[in-house]
């Protein structure tokens, strides 16, 4: 899949890429079944369209609602471990000494607490995410050969 990028015009000396003709998208890994999986867990309702809600029973609404707060429980957890990681690889060198420092960068996670950054900020990858719903049994052990 390509998107042709070159100008042509009066102002093409300007152009940030010159000389690239094409530009080449990131391609996902997953399959289409995969990513329905997937998409079912992170987004819950959200993954669905408004008739496919509408002709689901209520136990299959109950179980689509009970695995995505779960999913978003474990990574929440999740979040807030990379971040105390970060947190820590940060703070230590500087505070080496420093109790309340050593005390604060012990694996600490609160489920009270939302964690609101993204998995861009935080550099964890899909295969991250995966990995990890794997691990928590929400996807299946066989979810990369599916």
């Amino acid at each position: 899949m390509y998107q042709s990028v070159s100008y042509k015009g009066k102002l093409s000396s300007k152009q940030l890429y010159a000389g690239q003709s094409v530009m080449e998208y990131e391609r996902d890994v997953f399959s289409s079944h995969q990513n329905l999986l997937y998409r079912q867990l992170i987004f819950g309702y959200d993954a669905y369209s408004k008739e496919d809600l509408a002709s689901m029973s209520s136990k299959q609404l109950k179980t689509i609602k009970f695995l995505y707060s779960k999913t978003q429980r474990i990574l929440n957890i999740h979040k807030q471990k990379i971040l105390n990681k970060r947190i820590a690889s940060l703070l230590m060198p500087m505070f080496y000494n420093s109790s309340l420092v050593k005390e604060f960068c012990f694996d600490f996670t609160d489920d009270r607490f939302l964690c609101t950054l993204s998995f861009k900020d935080l550099k964890a990858s899909k295969q991250d995410i995966v990995s990890l719903l794997i691990t928590n049994k929400l996807l299946p052990d066989n979810f990369y050969t599916l």
